[in-house]
């Protein structure tokens, strides 16, 4: 608050000099003074983060004094924070010129060198670092502890793929500043590369020297595992969490999870995760735990990452993501979850991309239209993002030949939830050999040799092209369709399931009722059919645990209820054809909510899951409304309270989760209404209209005649309930009707003010 004051303050003061200058009046003003309150200003600005502004202050104040060495710092900081170096090293190589020994310009135009080097062939490359070099080596000399200067020096020495001097220089400056973020972040990829390309007897070696802290028995034990020591790797860092306080527990964790994950033990994987989550207690922490996450996340989910601010907001937000991309919400595992870390150790073994990413290649198809995410990438090519995300594709097809890139083709075939989505990666000569990237479609000779026309007939079209023309217009066809696969692979994520996993049918719905203090009582209802819980050929009295639950959330995902129960079904002759149900009751407010459920077999694998977007609307007070439909297959307030049943006002329901009802039974039904208007006795009048409605095609002909009833059924009744909210319950026939989908539909209207409201409710008829 006190920043935007000044800030507020300063502007009646620039916005007078800025419009001043921008008018060119003659007047006489002090042009120095005028400048420095610019300047002020415009630091201000840069503070808050708004460098548009702060660059107009900047640019307006050397209008007043072009020789003002804090407006070229100001605008050179602006570029600097812009990653436009070679803008930034415009400034502040006038400053250098003006003030030789200032280290901010030196620094800046070092960073300037290393970043502009790093990409070009090894003479020119090796002139840029050395000059890089003598930057920085000047602002040591003038001031050591200037800003993260060790640090970016030992960036320098990474792209030099000096990885153990770069590690020595950033954990000096650790020692030096330890309150710098970047620095300890930076340290474990620096620690990455050097543990991944470095002999193993060099790495433990000098590893077993305390220079490094605890960062070399953390970085032993990850030697260790991806020699595929995973035994030894785990112990090491459990002796490492029980004996170095300083150490970072979630990065021991986090580490803990790949072993258990790359081992197959997903439970205690996913626990090893939530441990590293829960003991978040830095930003250094919070930024270990989001390197991880990060190749999967949306644009929105980064942008609300980086408006996490407290910790307790960041671990939230993990806990958001991966509820978000459970297949199970609700449940104790999250399949999502281990499959993200297995996918993540296959790329890190095959797919590595660890010298600079260049912005673009020749071939590369989606140059500029990356999601976000993929800029904080530098660990892997595009085809490990893609497996990160998509996982290992259903067919894949590689070409190498002399005069050509290398291609890589991968095709997710088609299934019920997604199209067919083919992929081309390639590897022109020019680029690196790791440097893989989505292409565009290879020449025909390529897609020839590669065989391509068996995922898609038109790549044999491609190739068979009678004329040049035909050709490159079945290219443009292809390649359209290439740009929207890509988009899709590149903002979207496909969950895979093992071949173990099965489909368990079940069956859930909800009612909401009126609750207390313009509350909503949410009544959810589920069920399994006992004869999907047995296969046909187990016998009579197989005994079987099952584990369901129901979980709420908000819309982002942080979760505000969750129910779990665990209970045995036991195969019977008695309850062969029966459901075994549940109902749970939430107490929520009005507003908008993720309603999520899953059921599951524990000796079988077989899972169902289920996730919906619902509007939970209030009964406002004094306003006709009637709550949901609850069908059931009996009500009665003399019907006993057990579990898959609940009462409100002293009537007990029996909801049948199915809503599927026998021809030849009745089919019971429970809402309320609310805000009837009274007499002076308290007493209300209303009239209830019942609707059945076939939804199949009318009959026609003989059995039009003669067959049952296809056209809607209404029964009317008129009521005088005590009190302006009431339940109501009744069984309805539903003999008259064919077997098929059926619709409910109720209509109460106020017979003392004409006031009507509405409900209705979806229904299966079944013969037996």
């Amino acid at each position: 608050m006190k920043l935007l004051r000044e800030i507020g303050l300063s502007l009646l003061v620039a916005g007078a000099l800025i419009a001043r200058a921008e008018r060119g009046l003659g007047q006489q003003v002090d042009s120095a003074a005028s400048a420095q309150e610019l300047i002020r200003t415009g630091d201000l600005w840069l503070g808050a983060g708004n460098l548009d502004a702060a660059e107009r202050c900047y640019r307006q104040a050397l209008r007043l004094d072009e020789a003002a060495i804090p407006a070229w710092r100001g605008l050179g900081r602006i570029e600097a924070r812009r990653q436009r170096w070679d803008e930034a090293a415009e400034w502040f190589s006038k400053i250098e010129e003006a003030v030789p020994l200032d280290p901010e310009a030196h620094y800046y135009l070092g960073i300037r060198d290393r970043e502009s080097g790093k990409y070009k062939g090894i003479v020119l490359r090796q002139l840029d670092f050395r000059s890089a070099e003598k930057h920085f080596r000047k602002v040591i000399e003038y001031d050591s502890l200037f800003q993260d200067v060790w640090y970016q020096m030992a960036l320098l020495e990474r792209y030099r793929e000096h990885y153990l001097r770069a590690v020595e220089l950033a954990y000096r400056q650790i020692l030096l500043k330890p309150g710098l973020l970047e620095p300890r972040v930076g340290i474990f990829r620096l620690f990455d590369l050097y543990v991944q390309y470095a002999d193993s007897a060099e790495v433990f070696q000098e590893l077993q020297q305390d220079r490094f802290g605890w960062y070399a028995q953390f970085f032993r034990a990850e030697k260790l595992r991806r020699l595929g020591h995973l035994d030894s790797a785990r112990v090491t860092f459990e002796n490492l969490l029980n004996r170095e306080p300083e150490a970072s527990s979630t990065a021991i964790h986090l580490r803990l999870a790949r072993i258990a994950f790359e081992k197959g033990e997903n439970p205690q994987g996913e626990a090893m995760y939530w441990s590293a989550i829960e003991s978040i207690r830095n930003p250094v922490d919070a930024e270990l735990a989001f390197q991880d996450v990060k190749y999967i996340l949306t644009d929105e989910e980064y942008e609300r990452w980086t408006r996490c601010v407290l910790l307790g907001q960041k671990k939230a937000f993990f806990a958001q993501i991966w509820a978000s991309r459970s297949p199970f919400p609700g449940s104790t595992e999250n399949p999502r979850l281990a499959e993200h870390y297995r996918r993540l150790i296959f790329a890190e073994k095959w797919y590595r991309q660890d010298e600079p990413h260049r912005p673009f290649h020749t071939l590369d198809l989606m140059a500029g239209n990356l999601p976000r995410v993929f800029g904080l990438n530098e660990e892997f090519h595009q085809k490990g993002l893609v497996y990160i995300r998509w996982g290992k594709p259903d067919d894949k097809s590689l070409f190498s030949g002399q005069g050509y890139p290398s291609y890589e083709s991968w095709v997710y075939r088609k299934t019920t939830t997604q199209p067919q989505i083919i992929v081309h990666f390639a590897n022109p000569e020019d680029a690196s050999p790791s440097d893989w990237r989505i292409s565009r479609i290879p020449p025909p000779e390529v897609v020839w040799d590669m065989g391509l026309e068996s995922w898609d007939v038109r790549y044999h079209h491609y190739v068979a092209a009678s004329s040049e023309v035909e050709q490159l217009s079945l290219a443009n066809e292809l390649e359209r369709d290439l740009q929207e696969s890509n988009r899709r692979l590149l903002t979207e994520e496909r969950m895979t399931f093992p071949d173990t996993i099965q489909l368990l049918p079940a069956y859930f719905y909800w009612s909401s009722f009126k609750g207390e203090n313009g509350g909503i009582d949410l009544n959810f209802y589920y069920g399994v059919a006992f004869a999907d819980a047995f296969s046909s050929k187990e016998p009579f009295g197989v005994r079987r645990f099952f584990e369901s639950g129901v979980a709420i959330y908000d819309t982002l995902w942080n979760q505000l209820a969750r129910r779990l129960r665990r209970f045995p079904l036991e195969k019977s002759k008695e309850t062969l054809g029966a459901l075994a149900t549940d109902a749970q009751t939430f107490h929520l407010e009005p507003g908008i909510y993720r309603l999520t459920f899953f059921v599951r077999d524990e000796g079988r694998k077989r899972i169902g899951s289920w996730r919906l977007l619902d509007t939970l609307r209030a009964f406002p007070p004094g306003t006709l409304s009637l709550s949901d439909l609850t069908l059931a297959v009996e009500v009665s307030p003399a019907l006993p309270l057990a579990p898959g049943r609940f009462r409100r006002y002293g009537v007990v329901v029996a909801p049948n989760p199915s809503r599927a009802f026998s021809l030849r039974r009745p089919i019971f039904m429970y809402f309320e209404i609310y805000g009837l208007s009274l007499d002076e006795q308290g007493v209300a009048r209303c009239r209830v209209s019942y609707t059945l409605e076939p939804l199949q095609k009318k009959r026609t002909g003989l059995l039009g005649l003669f067959g049952p009833r296809t056209g809607a059924v209404t029964i009317t009744s008129e009521f005088e309930p005590q009190g302006s909210d009431s339940p109501m319950y009744t069984a309805l026939d539903a003999s008259q009707f064919t077997d098929g989908p059926l619709q409910l539909r109720v209509e109460v209207t106020d017979l003392r003010n004409g006031r009507t409201a509405r409900k209705s409710i979806l229904m299966h008829l079944v013969k037996s």
